[in-house]
């Protein structure tokens, strides 16, 4: 059943831009969704992206916007590899107003971890085990038990830390977490690692290439941000392994 609707969303998406307003110009020369989707993390790719999605812009903003909905939505909601979510927000960044950006990747990011969330919940623990998740799924149901109390700000918390997102999506509804918890923590803890990746494509619109090594200063300043914010949380679990290993 999985396999069979990410097959349909995907034909789906095909569809849709089949009836794209056609790409005209040197900048768009050999770009497809399937060239975008298979280089998402070529620094060059990245870069001809953003000047065809630039110059598409002029002429076709709304269907460049439906587009990058559609396509945000369906690949978070399925979890499909490949990095095509961080190259939409990077190329977020490149592309549209900062603020603007920002509301477009969090209603994309939110409503696609979100329908990740039902999928799971009705197709049950075989995803988890598709990708590979269930050495993980053990710790994760241990955290989500142990921090039941403040659960928001935990999922809020854990989305900006390394655990994969593809695990907190699928793994919540198995784990009673209320899908309004996992809702409104998605909306709050999105934004910082996403914010990231809008300011690398800022910065790339700016000056013209792509250089991932900016990320890592953006992300340290993100690390200290969010462990400012969460410096509560992060005390008591903190105590908590020191008085697991004492």
């Amino acid at each position: 059943m999985f396999f069979l609707l990410t097959a349909v969303a995907l034909v789906g998406v095909a569809t849709f831009f089949s009836y794209a307003p056609g790409l005209s110009g040197e900048a768009c020369e050999g770009i497809s969704l399937g060239w975008v989707a298979s280089n998402g993390r070529d620094p060059i790719a990245i870069e001809k992206a953003m000047r065809c999605a630039q110059d598409y812009k002029q002429s076709h903003q709304g269907f460049l916007i439906s587009g990058f909905i559609v396509t945000y939505v369906t690949f978070q909601s399925f979890a499909i590899p490949g990095g095509m979510c961080l190259l939409l927000n990077i190329l977020a960044g490149a592309v549209f107003p900062f603020w603007m950006a920002e509301m477009l990747v969090m209603f994309c990011a939110t409503v696609g971890a979100s329908c990740c969330f039902l999928i799971s919940h009705y197709l049950g623990r075989g995803i988890i085990s598709f990708y590979g998740l269930d050495p993980m799924l053990a710790d994760y149901r241990k955290k989500v038990n142990d921090n039941r109390h403040q659960l928001f700000m935990f999922l809020v918390l854990t989305r900006c830390t390394p655990v994969p997102a593809v695990l907190i999506n699928m793994a919540s509804p198995l784990l009673d977490v209320p899908l309004g918890t996992f809702f409104t923590s998605t909306i709050v803890g999105q934004v910082p690692l996403n914010s990231v990746h809008m300011f690398a494509g800022y910065t790339m619109a700016q000056t013209g290439s792509f250089q991932p090594g900016s990320i890592k200063f953006i992300m340290l300043g993100g690390v200290v941000i969010t462990a400012y914010m969460f410096k509560g949380i992060i005390k008591e679990q903190v105590a908590s392994l020191k008085a697991k290993f004492a």
